[in-house]
């Protein structure tokens, strides 16, 4: 599997424009072996983890985070940290995957993360940050990235404190999520508070938040951004950014999955996270990942109920009668 150079990274950036995002509990490489295989992105993130995890996670615990697929395109890994002793050490073993980017998360508003003073509580925080950036550039010959959020309407008033940071650590690339970690998906994305930081910061962003059709992500492109992130979106519909790219022109070509080739891939994934792990890993990702893949079916809630009521696999195959 290639590393990537910055210069390619950002060559296939505007070129492709969109990103695949991290998503906790999601994006190991099955997830992402089948963005690759029905999708054309810039790079892909694998799920966030917390040096601690690195550096002394069971073996299977790393297998889960570690771990690479061959036929996957250019990796970005993202780390939780507060601390710079153990992000340089996590960076070393991160340094031996095949991974382009290495990506601290600033953005998190997950309640246990802002405790341990990791993702956007790193915000309020603007020196730590800084700091850990350069940690990480001085650790790692790969390209160094971290994700934001914004303001939004909230009085925390760090924005322009976090461009100075990040100007000061120069990161390769930043993914700016255009809300306040306390706000909710009934917020709208601030795409003007974004935009004031691809003025200011003279690097390249990402734009992240509500992206899922080609004009929401010329949004983003529009306001300055070089690129775009999808997140949540793609979860049981791993086809959805090359058909995004196909209306953006970039792409001649879209999928069009119809429901029983989606139920043919959700079982792939499921039969695939048995492999990672055990049986009951696998049925427990199927009973939160099968609405992902039947969003938009009809009469679909029998489906659910009987691929939630399943204990094997083997009950679980059989749930699908099409």
């Amino acid at each position: 599997m290639k590393i990537y150079s910055k210069q390619q990274l950002l060559d296939r950036l505007r070129q492709f424009r969109i990103v695949q995002g991290p998503l906790a509990g999601v994006s190991n490489h099955i997830f992402r072996s089948l963005i690759w295989r029905y999708s054309q992105p810039a790079w892909v993130y694998g799920e966030m983890t917390s040096c601690k995890t690195i550096l002394s996670g069971s073996s299977q615990i790393k297998s889960r985070f570690l771990s690479v697929d061959p036929g996957e395109g250019p990796l970005c890994f993202q780390i939780a940290s507060s601390d710079v002793n153990e992000t340089a050490l996590a960076c070393d073993t991160i340094n031996q995957l095949p991974v382009s980017i290495i990506d601290i998360n600033a953005g998190c508003p997950v309640k246990k993360i802002r405790q341990r003073k990791q993702g956007s509580s790193l915000l309020a925080a603007p020196d730590l940050l800084s700091n850990l950036i350069k940690t990480m550039k001085n650790s790692t010959d790969r390209c160094v990235s971290v994700k934001i959020r914004v303001d939004g309407t909230s009085d925390d008033r760090y924005n322009d404190r976090v461009i100075k940071a990040l100007q000061d650590a120069s990161p390769d690339f930043v993914v700016i999520h255009g809300r306040n970690y306390r706000d909710g998906y009934d917020i709208p994305c601030n795409l003007p508070q974004i935009k004031h930081f691809v003025k200011e910061l003279g690097l390249p962003v990402i734009g992240n938040g509500d992206a899922n059709t080609p004009d929401s992500v010329r949004h983003f492109l529009n306001i300055g951004c070089e690129g775009v992130m999808i997140s949540r979106a793609s979860v049981g519909a791993p086809w959805l950014i090359q058909n995004i790219q196909k209306g953006l022109g970039i792409t001649d070509n879209d999928f069009k999955p119809h429901t029983e080739l989606c139920w043919e891939i959700f079982l792939e994934h499921i039969n695939r996270l048995a492999m990672i792990q055990d049986e009951r890993f696998a049925l427990n990702n199927a009973y939160g990942l099968i609405k992902y893949y039947t969003k938009g079916w009809p009469q679909k809630e029998d489906l659910l109920q009987k691929v939630r009521q399943a204990k094997t696999l083997e009950q679980l195959e059989s749930s699908g009668n099409f």
